[in-house]
């Protein structure tokens, strides 16, 4: 058998590229802990959302290919297609798309919420309080022996809890990979008649991603979690462009609403998108050298309720104002 992928990423390349920069055929992204605001630094997209073997199927005599499942399912489907998505989201001139086109663009950033290594984690955390709540039960019934879903019996006094973890593992993984390739199938289909939107930056304003790049928002001051049908999805295509998808309003349109935003509309949406990134992180924000720039420069304001609810009020009024010269050129026409 050839060596599998080891170093797998949980946020692809591909996407990572459009916040880069290039040196000598690689490719850089400014990157900031969420736990040292202060300080920032340049990381290769190689080496930066991956966690090793974090797809992989690791029984005895599995072949190559089983091993690679979820791996294989996500290289061959979804990113071979992204630049296309991307190409398509990002060209200004692009106002309908076939239906095709729109569920490919569903499915690939329903794919990426699933796909983050938060979600393997949070299996791990939820069997280990299963596998905690067991040893518990079993020592308030003075019953020193368990017997696991793989038939395998342990005596609590001659085996941990890392033990029986480890014995679980292997199926836990298995789970865990299988359930993630269905929720892909079946949220593209739920949320196919979702409807498209493009926000695009003003001037040198930037947006941000970060190792959780889609942002679930539905409306409360904490953000989402968990996708549903009340949620608008959110991803930060590139420092320019980002993509909101929102609950359908019974048209089920195959037009693309693009936003190309006022200086004041165009700062107030950034502050509150790389607010999102930041909250929604696990460990790092991301993007261009500049992005990052921008990101520190609006701290002030983002951290300030009086200086956003001034630049909030601002932003409307600019609305109102073009909304009435919109209706006297509508009048006059």
């Amino acid at each position: 058998m050839s060596n599998p992928v080891k170093r797998q990423h949980f946020v692809p390349r591909t996407y990572l590229k459009h916040f880069s920069e290039p040196r000598k055929n690689e490719y850089f992204v400014c990157a900031k802990k969420c736990d040292d605001i202060k300080n920032s630094f340049m990381v290769n997209i190689k080496n930066v959302c991956l966690r090793k073997h974090l797809y992989t199927l690791d029984f005895p005599n599995v072949n190559e290919e089983d091993m690679m499942l979820l791996e294989n399912f996500y290289c061959e489907h979804l990113e071979s297609d992204y630049n296309k998505v991307f190409e398509l989201l990002t060209n200004d001139n692009v106002r309908i798309v076939s239906p095709e086109q729109k569920t490919k663009i569903i499915e690939t950033i329903i794919s990426m919420y699933y796909r983050v290594a938060k979600w393997l984690g949070k299996s791990k955390e939820h069997q280990r309080d299963l596998i905690r709540e067991l040893i518990s039960t079993s020592r308030s019934l003075q019953r020193p022996e368990i017997t696991l879903p793989t038939g395998k019996t342990f005596n609590l006094k001659e085996s941990s809890e890392v033990e029986i973890l480890a014995e679980l593992e292997p199926g836990r993984r298995l789970n865990f990979i299988l359930n993630q390739l269905e929720a892909v199938n079946v949220a593209a289909s739920q949320f196919s008649n979702y409807n498209i939107s493009v926000h695009k930056t003003f001037g040198d304003h930037e947006y941000l991603t970060s190792d959780v790049p889609i942002v679930l928002n539905n409306g409360k001051p904490e953000l989402a979690e968990y996708l549903d049908e009340s949620c608008h999805i959110m991803l930060s295509l590139s420092p320019k462009y980002c993509l909101i998808l929102m609950p359908d309003i019974g048209n089920n349109e195959l037009t693309i609403n693009r936003v190309d935003m006022s200086e004041t509309a165009s700062l107030m949406n950034c502050i509150i998108i790389n607010d999102h990134q930041f909250r929604n992180s696990e460990n790092f924000v991301l993007g261009s050298k500049s992005g990052i720039a921008f990101f520190e420069k609006c701290q002030e304001i983002s951290e300030s309720k009086e200086k956003f609810t001034e630049l909030q009020n601002k932003a409307e009024a600019e609305l109102v104002t073009m909304r009435e010269e919109i209706a006297k050129f509508e009048d006059n026409k």
